[in-house]
């Protein structure tokens, strides 16, 4: 199924509150299928399982991993604009959110991301000091086969999220 793409993703876990530490390691699967050209650009679906694998210890407890079933849609645009809605559950908390998303890409090499994710924006209370809450952004750089990603999200009084992955193709 040549419009048909599969993968895996290994990652590993560390989490500091206060003077604590956790580790833990877990996998992401996912899917995306090709639907075909729509008006301009070209439409594509997506399934994935994110964080499987065990939970996290910190001071002799053990905490679930936030499991995630997702799925979304993404539009492709002749001119390197990608748009993308999602939508989120997360089983073992009872939450779901909806997940608005661009990318542009800067030539072969450089992306430019947005987005905004709506469960993000409804904190409230003594957390919520920054009406930036819900949006992210950030980058990813491709060469040699290799990917780095970075991006960075705001969380009020709780100070900002920042993730970085590197990837091989293979």
């Amino acid at each position: 199924l040549p419009r048909l793409g599969l993968g895996i993703n290994a990652k590993f876990v560390r989490t500091n509150i206060g003077s604590d530490t956790g580790y833990t390691a877990a996998f992401d699967l996912g899917s995306r299928y090709e639907l075909g050209k729509f008006g301009p650009g070209a439409m594509s679906a997506g399934l994935a399982f994110q964080n499987l694998g065990p939970g996290i210890r910190m001071l002799d407890q053990s905490s679930q991993l936030p499991l995630t079933l997702a799925g979304g849609l993404g539009y492709k645009l002749p001119f390197g604009l990608t748009v993308g809605l999602d939508y989120r559950n997360r089983p073992y908390s009872g939450s779901s959110e909806v997940s608005l998303g661009s990318e542009l890409s800067v030539g072969p090499q450089l992306a430019l991301r947005m987005g905004y994710a709506s469960t993000h924006g409804l904190i409230s209370g003594a957390y919520k000091t920054s009406e930036l809450m819900g949006l992210a952004a950030g980058f990813g750089v491709k060469a040699y086969g290799m990917s780095l990603d970075y991006s960075m999200t705001p969380f009020g009084g709780l100070g900002n999220s920042h993730r970085i992955s590197l990837g091989a193709r293979f």
